[in-house]
């Protein structure tokens, strides 16, 4: 563990204003580059959520924002007045959010946010997020793990074997990574070397993250109330701090799981475990790589889709293995 831990801060503090210039200034490209590697199906699943989010756009712009603000400010109180069954409802939608593959976790977070503000929001969303993390990681774990094992190879086993060997750190580092809070469930549930209480540990850690949501649910409290021209100071902080929390949130994630991937490649005690291991990982995330001579990666592995190690793995193991 102070292995993992050291390389990290040695790793950050290797990163120079240059660096980090470099890799921003090369994000364009890299975008570009990360779609012209996915397959069909991975191009025509982009295309159809960008399509989704113009048309939930576009209905926005028609039904007005005002109409949608008034609508949820309603809903909002209605759910204050309920008092206590208000709060169970909410934190209901947040626990059914977090069983793999069902979604809506963020949803149901802001709408907490919206409706009890930043407190007590925080306290129900948080309660009800570990709530439902651990209800997920149990179900996952009870039914679904014999059918989860005879989809495995050689990266999952290796991604196991990883995770058992630098044990919480690790655990922590990639629940910090932006994946989606189901898919996070439903991933660490598949992996038996981790241990309930490792991974409710690395739940209590990330805290401070799920309190964003939380957070600009009660700025937009704030937004369907006020107008420019009541108080435009006010409005554009309120609209300057949901932008810079939102910002926080994706570039923390992302950046830490750069990191993470860096760590669990260099990795190798037991050969090329810390490689595969990584692989596993990138195929699972979202930001993962998906090529089209890669056709069953089209799906996250938590999804059991099989996926044996391509050419262009093994024969870069094979170097590596070379070199040393």
């Amino acid at each position: 563990m102070r292995g993992l831990q050291s390389d990290s801060n040695g790793e950050m503090s290797r990163m120079s204003p240059a660096t980090v210039w470099k890799q921003v200034t090369g994000a364009g490209r890299n975008v570009v580059h990360r779609y012209n590697r996915l397959s069909v199906k991975g191009k025509t699943a982009l295309v159809s959520v960008s399509l989704i989010n113009v048309g939930l756009l576009i209905a926005v712009i028609i039904i007005t924002p005002t109409r949608i603000g008034n609508w949820f400010n309603h809903l909002a109180e209605s759910l204050r007045a309920m008092g206590v069954g208000g709060m169970f409802i909410c934190a209901l939608f947040v626990v059914i959010a977090s069983h793999p593959p069902l979604f809506g976790f963020m949803g149901s977070m802001t709408l907490i946010g919206f409706t009890y503000g930043v407190w007590p929001g925080f306290l129900v969303a948080s309660l009800a997020a570990l709530s439902g993390a651990a209800i997920a990681f149990i179900s996952v774990r009870t039914f679904f793990l014999g059918w989860i094992r005879k989809r495995s190879n050689d990266k999952w086993e290796a991604f196991g074997h990883v995770m058992r060997n630098k044990g919480l750190p690790l655990v922590v580092m990639i629940r910090y990574c932006p994946l989606p809070w189901a898919m996070g469930n439903g991933l660490f549930a598949s992996i038996e070397s981790v241990k309930l209480w490792q991974y409710m540990i690395a739940n209590l850690a990330i805290l401070p993250k799920l309190l964003i949501p939380v957070f600009i649910g009660s700025r937009l409290t704030s937004l369907t109330h006020d107008r420019p021209s009541h108080d435009p100071l006010q409005f554009w902080l309120n609209i300057g701090s949901i932008l810079l929390s939102c910002s926080i949130s994706i570039l923390t994630g992302i950046w830490i799981y750069r990191l993470t991937l860096e760590q669990m490649r260099k990795l190798n005690d037991g050969g090329d475990e810390g490689e595969l291991a990584a692989d596993a990982l990138e195929r699972g995330a979202l930001l993962g790589d998906y090529t089209d001579d890669e056709e069953a990666a089209d799906e996250p592995l938590t999804l059991g889709h099989s996926m044996r190690p391509s050419d262009s793995m093994l024969r870069r193991t094979s170097s590596s293995s070379d070199s040393r």
